[in-house]
């Protein structure tokens, strides 16, 4: 008898243990010259970046030529596992490319395809755990799911996240709480809502201590909501503009604004911050002089760099 509760003990102590192991977060990267590999609640990130040689502390042009081509574009956005990357492409001529998917097959990226329903979709993000995909669609925001390797038909999130004329660069912390820009309307600015009983509460605006929050937007929250980065043409910064970072203190409140530096920022515009899912790397759009044609590109979005994230963790000191 003793023995029987003995051995019950040790299991039920394994099999708690075993859980608590797959929900932990391993950030210590195991990398090679080609790969990064990082353990995220079980799924294994492992990618190539479409074999570009990684940045260091200064930005560069990411994937010339075949993400990045000189016409103008959103970030790239990686899935869970690393071997998806999705983007869009505005063209200078006006029309859409709709989200765009290369698949990593056979060690191989594939040609872009187009998500159906998406040919008038931008800014797309990939959700946490890969299965579904949020959109900016006719100017409101939907979501997609995936089923046995599929996405689904566009769903809209509703009036009460949709409630202005245009809603765009939505994201997602792992609480299930999205931020996103809502614009032209009485309000503008970047709002949060949490996913509670099954549907999003009424979005709350974030309170970034600026005077001018109408042309400020497009926010990557990280996923444990430590830090929030965005775009802002307020007075006072380097260029058109910039990239600014604010962090989560321990009464639970924000910082004031940290402009990212000249490093980042420059005298054009910068936009469209986004940060890998290995945490590694922040990826943005800039449209400073182009590597690929030697010119400055049409459009305020530009071309899409990256760099290490270090710069991050040097501003919080």
């Amino acid at each position: 008898m003793i023995r029987v509760i003995l051995i019950f003990i040790f299991t039920l102590f394994a099999a708690c243990s075993e859980q608590k192991d797959e929900n932990n977060v391993d950030r210590h990267a195991i990398s090679d010259s080609s790969q990064e590999t990082i353990s995220i609640n079980s799924i294994t990130f492992r990618c190539d970046y479409l074999g570009e040689i990684a940045p260091g502390n200064d930005p560069k042009i990411f994937s010339p030529n075949v993400i990045s081509t000189g016409d103008l574009h959103s970030s790239v956005y990686f899935s869970p596992e690393g071997t998806e990357v999705y983007y869009t492409r505005l063209f200078s001529n006006g029309n859409k490319s709709g989200v765009l998917c290369r698949k990593k097959e056979n060690n191989k990226w594939s040609e872009p395809r187009v998500i159906p329903n998406t040919e008038e979709a931008l800014t797309p993000f990939i959700s946490i755990d890969g299965k579904r995909l949020f959109c900016s669609l006719g100017y409101d925001l939907y979501v997609m799911t995936k089923h046995n390797d599929k996405w689904g038909s566009p769903v809209s999130l509703g009036q009460k996240i949709n409630f202005q004329k245009r809603q765009d660069g939505i994201y997602e912390s792992s609480k299930g709480t999205i931020f996103y820009t809502a614009m032209f309307g009485k309000s503008d600015g970047i709002y949060s809502a949490e996913f509670k009983n099954g549907k999003y509460q009424s979005p709350v605006k974030l309170d970034l201590g600026l005077y001018d929050q109408t042309t400020t937007g497009y926010s990557y929250i990280s996923p444990d909501e430590s830090y929030l980065i965005f775009q802002s043409r307020i007075e006072g910064g380097i260029g058109a503009s910039d990239l600014y970072i604010m962090f989560k203190t321990d009464n639970d409140s924000w910082t004031k604004p940290i402009n990212m530096g000249n490093k980042i920022n420059t005298k054009d515009s910068e936009s469209f911050p986004n940060v890998s899912p290995d945490g590694k790397y922040l990826f943005f759009n800039s449209n400073r002089i182009s590597e690929v044609n030697s010119k400055v590109p049409g459009h305020f979005y530009g071309n899409i760099y990256w760099v290490k994230t270090d710069i991050i963790y040097k501003l919080k000191k």
